[in-house]
């Protein structure tokens, strides 16, 4: 019964399957010899090739199911230091490939030209580090193979965040002298720190090896006025090996090794034991790179209880962690010893890292450090449009132009980033809060209007009359009075009094608060007439308006540009938006919907 259920699995097999097609595929699932010339399909339903086929099938292990879908992780280049020359700027591999013969040997070209390399060979990252330090820095690196490769836009990233410490915190931008406690054998931290930041530096290794290639890499960029070299002890940490007795240090920079045990640093051992999947890039590098006792934590407690007892000699002491635990341990450490720390977060591609300061010294401030940090963006705020706008016809096109009419109003700045038939984006920008108020001054120009009205129906002849009977000088008091019998009966402040006599400098429809033609004209707004500022958080808004058509009808999405500010100002504009295009009762109740 087994051999015949094998024949009829195979025969059902080969009925789906013609002509030439038969062949090639049981000679793969068989990897027995074909026949020469045509084969006779009737040749192959032998008891041998049954039996073949039916051990095949009991060898093959289970099919497993597939494993969960894990989400694409995002890129974290937008959130690198602004002034990393890789923010918004990735590596050219093109151009690499062009000017460097070892960048060429190990990358590939695709089919749409893109130039790629493949992160999983061990000498990848080791060749584009290199590449990347001559090409931008004009730094000759030589990295040894089975060290470990630094990454340089995480390097300069660490690197940056120190100079904003030594600048802001301690108010020096010259004659600054740092330590490198663990330079390793590329030496990049102090090579890049002299090209970048013009600083001076010693550079502390322990390692021989690692010694004797930072040491050579040194001297091929002639930099051995800038850094000097110190060799230690391995073992246990001491600042006395490289500390003088009249040395004062600015900063020490440490980048430690972030595992316990070699279990712990084997990624892929750990991938498959977690369930995870494999990782992308092959991590070299020697043991003494890559494990400590008791992990980054535990050598970070050493660099501490070292900076508590030469806390004379080094006013800054900086850390660069991999586990994101070992910084919430080290924080919680520090706050109850009551000294002062900054943290940061190191942004670069796909990888993360953090940073950590502090400092026993008064005089030192890092509160005035800005921390970067990477916030999650939240989703955009969307409500949908009525199917009828007064005054507006239901298209894209027409209700941005209304869009742009209500922000002008308002005094509220925006670019036109697209302009579609199914897509309209507008970049927003307002300095201060204009939208606060509107239904006040709404009804405050309702009760001029009637005020106006009233006044002017009153003979000129009475108000003489009257100005007499009362004694008064003149009847601008009597126009006064009369006004103020039309006013609401709610109490006003003295700041909407201010606000209302602000009112009559509120642009109309027709006038534009930039520095560009009108938008009656129908021409958008130049971007070199939007001026804007470089400190984000100084605006009331900055956000994205996008009107876009969806199977159900029209939607208007708002989302803040920076992820870090406040929605407060974004519902404003929404509410003023809803306000103004949805201004019919009952398709506001049966259309509007919020999605926050």
């Amino acid at each position: 019964m087994k051999i015949e259920r094998g024949l009829h699995a195979v025969q059902g097999k080969t009925r789906k399957l013609a002509g030439f097609a038969t062949a090639p595929l049981l000679y793969s699932l068989v990897k027995g010899a074909i026949p020469t010339g045509l084969p006779d399909v009737a040749k192959w339903f032998d008891l041998r090739f049954v039996l073949k086929v039916l051990y095949a099938q009991d060898k093959m292990p289970p099919k497993r199911s597939s494993p969960k879908k894990l989400p694409a992780r995002q890129n974290l280049n937008n959130f690198m230091h602004h002034r990393n020359v890789y923010f918004n700027n990735p590596p050219d591999f093109s151009r690499l490939a062009l000017e460097f013969e070892e960048f060429r040997k190990i990358s590939t070209v695709g089919l749409n030209g893109k130039v790629s390399v493949d992160f999983s060979q061990p000498a990848t990252m080791r060749i584009l580090s290199r590449c990347l330090l001559k090409s931008d820095f004009d730094l000759d690196v030589y990295i040894p193979q089975g060290f470990l490769a630094p990454t340089v836009p995480q390097r300069l990233n660490y690197l940056l965040w120190c100079e904003d410490i030594v600048s802001l915190a301690l108010g020096k931008t010259h004659s600054v002298r740092a330590v490198d406690f663990g330079t390793g054998s590329s030496c990049v931290l102090p090579l890049l720190g002299v090209r970048q930041c013009s600083w001076r530096f010693t550079a502390v290794e322990a390692n021989l090896d690692a010694f004797n290639f930072a040491k050579d890499n040194i001297e091929r960029n002639q930099l051995k006025d800038f850094i000097s070299l110190i060799k230690t002890s391995e073992g246990k940490i001491h600042f006395d090996e490289f500390l003088q007795e009249n040395d004062t240090f600015d900063i020490l920079l440490c980048n430690p090794p972030f595992y316990k045990d070699s279990w712990e640093s084997d990624a892929f051992s750990k991938a498959d034991v977690q369930g995870r999947p494999l990782p992308k890039s092959d991590c070299d590098g020697t043991e003494d790179e890559k494990i400590t006792t008791g992990g980054e934590f535990q050598f970070v407690m050493s660099i501490f209880e070292q900076s508590l007892l030469h806390k004379e000699h080094i006013r800054v002491v900086t850390a660069m962690l991999g586990k994101k635990k070992d910084l919430k341990q080290m924080t919680k450490f520090l706050q109850d010893r009551n000294v002062q720390y900054t943290t940061t977060e190191f942004c670069q591609g796909k990888t993360m890292r953090w940073g950590l300061a502090w400092s026993h010294s008064e005089d030192v401030k890092l509160a005035l450090t800005p921390q970067m940090k990477h916030v999650t963006p939240k989703p955009p705020m969307v409500f949908d449009l009525p199917k009828f706008i007064p005054g507006v016809k239901y298209t894209t096109e027409a209700v941005c132009t209304r869009l742009k009419e209500l922000l002008a109003n308002v005094q509220v700045k925006f670019i036109p980033i697209t302009e579609g038939k199914h897509n309209c984006h507008l970049w927003v920008l307002a300095e201060k809060n204009t939208l606060a108020g509107q239904r006040r001054r709404r009804r405050e120009r309702e009760r001029k209007s009637s005020r106006n009205a009233i006044v002017s129906k009153v003979p000129s002849e009475l108000l003489h009359e009257a100005a007499k009977a009362v004694k008064i000088k003149s009847t601008e008091m009597i126009v006064c009075e009369t006004s103020h019998f039309q006013r609401s009966k709610r109490t006003r402040s003295s700041d909407e009094e201010a606000v209302e006599d602000n009112d009559d400098d509120l642009p109309s429809i027709g006038s534009s608060p930039m520095d560009c033609k009108s938008l009656e004209n129908g021409e958008a707004p130049s971007k070199r007439s939007f001026v804007y500022r470089d400190d984000i958080s100084e605006y009331f808004l900055n956000c994205d308006v996008r009107v876009r058509r969806t199977a159900s009808g029209l939607i208007i999405q708002l989302q803040n540009r920076d992820p870090r500010q406040d929605r407060d100002s974004l519902c404003q504009l929404q509410q003023y938006l809803k306000n103004n295009l949805c201004s019919q009762p009952k398709e506001l109740a049966l259309t509007l919907k919020m999605v926050v």
